[in-house]
């Protein structure tokens, strides 16, 4: 999914004539073709309209890797085995879920979370128990999160629903053991106004193979 407006987007398929779907502001998002999944290297099953609900993680996502301080990939499962694997020849595939690396600094792994991004911040820490419970049965997830090149992002909907989920966290005593980032991201309904207090950045940021900007 790739969105526009204030923001430039340059898609694959762009020269295909295709109609974007209009969401709140006047943005515009648009689905991959067959042919762009292809040039992509990406499942085609990216090609399918996203599930009722599914948008508004997609965009947290996608915010998060490219609209931050720092530059994040979107990595694919087979990245992930890959990057596990090499340090392990019986590695056990890791837990199925999004997955983003630092391009830049420490080249940190975070496993993103999204249970719903207006759920209880109570449904976020049992996610997370369950999350971390299952990547601690793994020798290598295990090492890699002790050594914090394992980390984890809560991506959530507004300031207030952050900050309770962060001092839940802290007194939980998770950020003693685990590098955790909570981060406020949009939703469709609200992603002209995060829009419009973001500085205007200076410069085009590369995002898993899709370039992001803002309009000066």
């Amino acid at each position: 999914t790739m969105i526009e407006n204030d923001l430039i987007v340059a898609r694959p398929d762009a020269g295909e004539g295709r109609k974007g779907t209009l969401i709140p502001g006047g943005y515009k998002y648009y689905q991959l073709t067959r042919k762009a999944a292809k040039q992509l290297g990406v499942p085609s099953s990216r090609t399918k309209p996203p599930a009722p609900g599914s948008f508004d993680k997609h965009l947290a996502i996608l915010w998060y890797c490219c609209m931050g301080k720092r530059r994040l990939n979107l990595l694919e499962q087979r990245n992930i085995h890959t990057l596990f694997a090499a340090e392990d020849d019986l590695f056990v595939q890791a837990p199925e879920g999004p997955y983003c690396i630092e391009l830049e600094g420490n080249h940190r792994v975070f496993r993103v979370i999204v249970p719903g991004l207006t759920a209880r911040e109570s449904y976020h820490t049992n996610q997370f128990k369950q999350h971390l419970d299952t990547a601690m049965s793994h020798p290598v997830l295990t090492r890699w999160i002790q050594a914090r090149r394992l980390a984890y992002a809560f991506l959530v909907s507004n300031d207030d629903q952050r900050k309770t989920l962060h001092s839940q966290l802290k007194n939980q005593g998770y950020f003693d053991t685990v590098h955790c980032e909570v981060v406020t991201v949009p939703t469709h309904q609200t992603l002209d106004t995060l829009i419009g207090s973001k500085p205007k950045p200076a410069k085009k940021k590369q995002c898993s193979k899709t370039k992001l900007s803002a309009n000066h």
